[in-house]
């Protein structure tokens, strides 16, 4: 059997890890090729042959998401592909046109509630569940009871629990030492910061006094910055990464403390675990506990049980045989296969004809960059390749909901559309106004200069008149001085000779 597995960004992660856990331990008659978006490495497949560079995203015109099908269509002719397993999230699609295109069945697993609500647009959702409703994916795969519950609610009951799988020869038991420290195994983000916190503020109530911290992420200077402000350098370390989980505990630690994958890798090698996660801490996992986060994917995610108390070695014990007789990668991997050979997809010519339909639009310069998961484009025909075939009550609620809305929208856009013409119109016509009013303000301004240049002019010739005038009666009252000049010489001699 050859089987292609198809996925988003293969990175570092619970997802990641089963993956590789799969792999690793096919049979030889089995063979798994890996279609991801990115393949970053951080968890190595020795030997594995990976396609990348897929778009695979929300953000996918319908020209990205046409190139993704047909290179998957590529992929499973060439390498003769019998089944396609399909993880979260918008990789989901691809596969499922590509299956229906070659007739070849489809898979997919449930990861976590995120895998099942990740559709968030009128189209997606009703292509997601139409999916489900005629049978397109032959088998879901859940981690956990509430995925199964949850698809058994659109009405889709072929799915099973298989629980992640764990490698007993890589988590082998584990020898604890009773010093009180303990290691948390995290990822330092938003999702799990606040939990960590809160069991640094509780350690003396679990009798823990000191703490290692392995993990990477956004919110590692946060949690340095809070161990720092609660005086807690002396008593919490922050390590680092961990890739090697039995290295890094085996006869060094307590116990463990974290919250899935690293619960049930915890118990697989015989250790104490404190379970947290979800912003609470729900205490050391004993019997009870562990019955009722087993088929939870041992999250405490609903979970209101609590355990302060550190079970008993036999109780311990107990756990771990039960952990590696139900879920070691030998038990879980026969079991997958087993379900994936007798798996059967139904194939649908309106699935085809939609895909075709959408590779239409990815062939027209006007509509090749529409994008997949939100035009509306898209949606019609959507609703007639789908909306006329299901047989679904709440897909036909959907389509109904979205038809009202886009007209709805359609009446909005058209009624403001007349009075944003109409407030156009007037805008103009006040900027033609505007216009007006600035070329006479301009014309004012002009003649106001002009006048102001006129007066100066008038004041420069009036200023040379007075000018002259002065001038003139200078020389008049000089020249009347010289009469005067004259008559009085004139006189004084006059009167000389008449005195003589």
């Amino acid at each position: 059997m050859k089987i292609l597995v198809v996925s988003e960004e293969f990175s570092r992660g619970g997802l990641e890890t089963q993956i590789k856990t799969y792999y690793d331990n096919l049979p030889q008659d089995t063979e798994m090729v890996f279609a991801f978006s990115k393949y970053t490495g951080a968890v190595l497949m020795e030997n594995a042959k990976i396609y990348t560079g897929f778009h695979f995203c929300f953000n996918d015109t319908v020209s990205d998401f046409c190139d993704d099908v047909q290179r998957l269509i590529e992929i499973i002719e060439t390498e003769k592909i019998d089944v396609i397993h399909a993880h979260p999230f918008h990789s989901f699609f691809a596969a499922l046109f590509a299956s229906q295109l070659t007739n070849i069945k489809l898979v997919y697993t449930y990861h976590g509630l995120g895998s099942f609500n990740f559709v968030s647009t009128n189209t997606t959702a009703a292509v997601f569940k139409y999916a489900f409703e005629i049978g397109a994916v032959a088998k879901l795969f859940s981690v956990s009871n509430r995925g199964v519950e949850s698809f058994k609610k659109i009405g889709y009951n072929n799915s099973c629990f298989m629980p992640n799988p764990i490698d007993i020869q890589k988590y082998k038991k584990a020898e604890y030492i009773k010093n009180k420290k303990w290691a948390i195994i995290s990822r330092l983000d938003v999702d799990k910061i606040s939990e960590i916190k809160l069991v640094l503020l509780n350690l003396e109530k679990y009798g823990i006094e000191n703490i290692d911290i392995y993990g990477s992420g956004g919110c590692t200077k946060e949690l340095e910055d809070f161990i720092n402000e609660h005086k807690l350098s002396s008593k919490v370390k922050y390590m680092g990464y961990c890739s090697d989980l039995y290295g890094t505990v085996h006869q060094k630690y307590n116990g463990i403390i974290g919250i899935g994958r690293v619960v049930l890798e915890g118990l697989a090698m015989g250790m104490p675990v404190l379970l947290i996660g979800y912003s609470k801490i729900s205490g050391f996992v004993n019997t009870a506990v562990y019955n009722e986060i087993k088929g939870n994917n041992f999250s405490n995610y609903g979970m209101n049980i609590k355990n302060a108390e550190m079970p008993e070695e036999d109780e311990i014990k107990s756990i771990q045989q039960d952990v590696c007789a139900n879920m070691s990668s030998s038990v879980i991997v026969k079991q997958y296969l087993d379900l994936l050979s007798n798996a059967e997809s139904m194939f649908s010519e309106n699935l085809r004809k939609m895909y075709y339909k959408i590779k239409s639009l990815a062939e027209d310069e006007a509509t090749k960059n529409v994008f997949f998961t939100t035009s509306r484009e898209v949606y019609g025909i959507a609703r007639i390749y789908i909306g006329s075939y299901t047989a679904d009550n709440s897909t036909n609620n959907l389509f109904t909901s979205a038809d009202f809305c886009y007209s709805l929208k359609d009446e909005l856009f058209a009624y403001f559309s007349e009075n944003i013409q109409q407030i156009y119109n007037s805008t103009l016509e006040n900027q033609q106004l505007k216009k007006q009013i600035a070329n006479l303000e301009f014309i004012i301004e002009e003649n106001r200069i002009k006048q102001q240049q006129t007066e100066a002019e008038v004041n420069r010739l009036m200023n040379l008149v007075n000018m002259q005038l002065e001038k003139i009666w200078i020389l008049q009252n000089a020249e009347d001085r010289r009469a005067n000049r004259i008559y009085r010489r004139a006189y004084r001699k006059i009167k000389k000779i008449f005195n003589k």
